[in-house]
């Protein structure tokens, strides 16, 4: 098993990483974002057997939790990484509405004349070969 000491700490999994995106998401939405994780500690690690013996698992680690406004602004202070606690926050439904008016979250991606999804529910190869594998073209 690979050095613990020798493994970073995955960046994706940390409060630091994890704020940006949710308040991304927040304003990419215009929706209200609550983010919350749960605490891992050493009492916890040892009674999980997945995470049990893992280098890059953490503890105390989790506990970053968060929440956005449809603008992306904070709504409560953030809880740090490895705390636990509650958070609040006051919001009004009827923001929705003037947030889906400033930003069309549906409108300019939902262009079926542009863009389509064709779902194949047959069995497909990686690789195919189109005819022009080794040609020349000549362009005129």
């Amino acid at each position: 098993m690979p050095d613990p000491e020798k493994i970073s700490w995955l960046y994706h999994d940390t409060g630091e990483a994890d704020q940006p995106i949710s308040q991304n998401m927040a304003i990419e939405g215009a929706t209200f974002v609550i983010c919350s994780s749960q605490i891992l500690t050493e009492e916890g690690l040892k009674k999980d057997s997945i995470l049990a013996g893992n280098p890059v698992t953490k503890v105390p680690g989790g506990g970053f939790s968060h929440s956005f406004g449809l603008d992306g602004s904070p709504l409560c202070e953030p809880i740090g990484d490895g705390e636990e606690g509650n958070f609040k926050a006051d919001i009004s439904l009827s923001d929705i509405t003037k947030a889906k008016i400033s930003i069309d979250v549906v409108g300019h991606s939902s262009r079926p004349d542009m863009l389509s999804l064709l779902v194949n529910t047959k069995a497909g190869k990686t690789r195919h070969d189109d005819g022009y594998v080794g040609r020349n073209l000549e362009l005129g």
